[in-house]
């Protein structure tokens, strides 16, 4: 696993060893480094890590909370495979969540937030690479979900995002249509009117597309399931 080098480099700041061990793996297998049903052995993460058994087997654990892992007596610790009905369920969910917070943020958003959201659509329109765009483009309503502050739902929000993340790294990526961008100028033009209604239609509107754009995506041959 010498692909996960460059990731633990950025967690070995942290005094404790299972944070190393669970940050890194966590990155390495949302962007696909570590691919679906790969092998997880106590053995080999403890030489990786230069590390006990006690902090790789609590990582593991982490991970399986999270089901990023799934545990088998017979097989040990695999990466998980979502199945085809997972991954619809996981981006209608994360469209669900965010139609909520849009409404919601109406009433609430900041102008902190909103300087927010303004840079990030310029920032997406001047992106170059379709990598970026997506990134940006999620960025968007993780900052509006942020910008409720309500750690419950963000975290609950993250919880969702991140299996979306999961399942996004293991398809290629395709042009972003500029309706989509342009539904985030809409939303944003809502919100800093504080316009509740109008911002419920858009992000409902914008969610429409969004879930058409991502089943083409991630649709387009089966899944393999668990």
């Amino acid at each position: 696993m010498e692909n996960l080098k460059p990731i633990m480099s950025k967690y070995e700041s942290s005094k404790q060893m299972v944070e190393v061990i669970y940050q890194t793996l966590h990155e390495a297998i949302i962007s696909n480094i570590i691919r679906s049903g790969d092998r997880l052995t106590e053995e080999e993460l403890s030489e990786q890590f230069a590390a006990s058994r006690t902090p790789v087997r609590e990582a593991l654990k982490r991970l399986e909370y999270d089901e990023f892992v799934v545990y088998n007596v017979k097989q040990g610790y695999r990466v998980r495979t979502f199945s085809k009905a997972d991954c619809i369920a996981i981006i209608e969910g994360l469209e669900y969540m965010g139609q909520v917070a849009t409404k919601v943020a109406a009433n609430t958003i900041s102008s902190a937030s909103l300087l927010q959201l303004l840079d990030n659509i310029e920032k997406t329109e001047k992106a170059e690479c379709d990598r970026e765009k997506y990134r940006l483009l999620n960025e968007f309503h993780l900052i509006i979900v942020d910008s409720l502050n309500n750690p419950f739902f963000y975290n609950a929000y993250l919880r969702v995002y991140e299996k979306f993340l999961f399942i996004s790294s293991r398809f290629d990526y395709i042009p972003v249509k500029t309706d989509i961008i342009s539904d985030h100028k809409v939303i944003y033009d809502m919100l800093m009117q504080h316009n509740e209604e109008g911002a419920w239609e858009a992000a409902l509107d914008h969610s429409r597309k969004t879930m058409i754009f991502r089943m083409r995506r991630f649709m387009q041959d089966e899944l393999p399931k668990e």
